[in-house]
This record gives C-alpha cells, sequence and structure tokens, in this order.
C-alpha cells in the first residue's frame, strides 16, 4: 500500500511528456550528436503524433523548408519531417 514517485514518473507529470517519448529518447540518445540528429530525435515525440500531413500544407511545408538551416530528415511529406521543419521555423 506505499506509493512512491520516481524521477522519471515526476519529469513525465511535470513536463506531461508521454512514457514512450522517454522510452524511444532513451534508447535512440547518443553521447555525441549533431543538431541534424537532435532535431530528428525530437521529431520523432510521440507527443507529434496527432500532426498530420495534409496534400494543402505541401506548398507551404516547402516553403518553410527552403529557410531551413538544416536538412529535414524524412523529407517534409513524413509527419516527422513536418514536425523538423515547424521547428526550425518557428
Amino acid at each position: 500500500g506505499c506509493l512512491n514517485p520516481t524521477d522519471l514518473g515526476r519529469t513525465a507529470s511535470h513536463f506531461y511528456i508521454k512514457y514512450d517519448t522517454i522510452e524511444m529518447i532513451n534508447s535512440n540518445l547518443r553521447e555525441t550528436m549533431n543538431d541534424k540528429e537532435i532535431l530528428a530525435l525530437l521529431s520523432q515525440c510521440h507527443e507529434f503524433q496527432q500532426l498530420k500531413v495534409r496534400d494543402e500544407e505541401i506548398e507551404e511545408l516547402d516553403m518553410l523548408n527552403e529557410s531551413c538551416v538544416l536538412p529535414v530528415m524524412g523529407g517534409i511529406e513524413s509527419q516527422h519531417g513536418k514536425v523538423n521543419c515547424l521547428i526550425q521555423s518557428y
């Protein structure tokens, strides 16, 4: 009948990070990563699963992609690519 919070649980509840995201980052995060790889990793977070790429957005995403400093891994036609492009545009 004892409930003990963990550091992982505290972080997840404080920042509303899903457990799947923490697990994915823990398994894919390496000691040396460049900016392109870090953005690609963040773009795969489960919090972005509800974002969908719509056909009418492709033209605008293509324009945003031109202003991106880093190459968008996966292309803007994928969900991860759209998130990556939007993060860089922000």
